[in-house]
Formats: C-alpha cells, sequence, structure tokens
C-alpha cells in the first residue's frame, strides 16, 4: 500500500486484540486520531443480581478517521493491541462518514441496537425531523407504526438496527442517482 499518496480522511476499521478496545480508543484519542467505538449496554445476570455491562457492539473493532497519512498509519499500527488495518493488500476498506454519524445517532437515540446478519432489506430513507432527523437507513414495517431502521455495514457483512415509532412525515425516500 503506497501511504504516500494524499487521501481524504475516511472512516477505517481497526482490528484489535479481543477486550482492547477502549485502551486503543483512549490511546489514539490521545495522539490526535479521531477514533469511535460504539458501546452498548447489555444485562448480565449475576448470583445475587442483575447488572448492566458496557460491551462494543463489534467485538475487537475500532472505528478510526484519518487520510491514513505516515504518521497516523504509524500511530495506529503500531500500539501493541493494534492487529492491522481492515484491508486487502491493495489497500484498507473505507466506510462512508454518514453511515458512522447514523451509528453514533442511533445509539445516542437510547434503544435496544442489535446487529442483524448480512445486508438489511427495505426502503432507503432519510430521517428529516424528530430524535433521528439526519439518519439515513433501510426501514421496514414490523407492526403499526413500529418500524425497524437498519444500517448496513457492508465491511462486516452484517446491519446494525434499532426498532423505532415512525411518522411519515418524519421520513423522506432516498433516491439513488
Amino acid at each position: 500500500m503506497n501511504h504516500a499518496a494524499e487521501k481524504s480522511p475516511a472512516w477505517y476499521v481497526v482490528y484489535v486484540r479481543n477486550n482492547h478496545e477502549a485502551k486503543v480508543e483512549s490511546y489514539l484519542q490521545s495522539q490526535g486520531v479521531q477514533a469511535f467505538v460504539p458501546w452498548v449496554s447489555v444485562p448480565s445476570r449475576r448470583k445475587d443480581r442483575f447488572k448492566l455491562l458496557r460491551v462494543p457492539l463489534f467485538d475487537s473493532y475500532v472505528f478510526v478517521y484519518t487520510d491514513l497519512n505516515p504518521k497516523d498509519y504509524y500511530t495506529i499500527t503500531h500500539h501493541q493491541s493494534v492487529v492491522q488495518i481492515v484491508g486487502g493488500q491493495e489497500g484498507s476498506f473505507s466506510l462512508p462518514a454518514d453511515r458512522i454519524e447514523s451509528l453514533r445517532r442511533i445509539l445516542a437515540h437510547g434503544q435496544n441496537v442489535f446487529i442483524l446478519p448480512g445486508p438489511a432489506s427495505g426502503r432507503q430513507v432519510r430521517f428529516i425531523a424528530g430524535s433521528l432527523a439526519g439518519v439515513a437507513g433501510k426501514l421496514s414495517r414490523r407492526r403499526g407504526c413500529k418500524c425497524r431502521l437498519a444500517i448496513d455495514l457492508e465491511i462486516f457483512g452484517k446491519s446494525v438496527a434499532v426498532d423505532v415509532e415512525v411518522a411519515e412525515n418524519e421520513i423522506e425516500p432516498v433516491i439513488k442517482v
């Protein structure tokens, strides 16, 4: 991979050692690299109680926003907990910024977020009003005004989904050109 070529900043996926997501995220941010781990709370049953645990939505992955300049590339890849930047011999795979922003927004929405295997089905929409304004994804009806909103993350071969209540005036169709 030629790191000397000028690239515009994009979101890349970094594969890290198991349970080292927080350590890598903290380190990269301290070094001036924008890093993001999507955290979720999951219930855990103990002998005498239930406890909410904060776990990464994607085990062993950290998202980084960079142009992969030589300094950032070195900072990312030479941390002891980093295995590799996800990609093949030809280069690293980037994710569209709007997908990461949509993922952040649905996590902030506070509903139960879950993973779907494979790409989601449904019509492509963008929220224009409400707490999810600006979020784009695939919407499928469930019951009544309950819908499932999914964001495809092709790099993982999965989708991130959340069940939401939607009024028709909150969404607009996304027309691909």
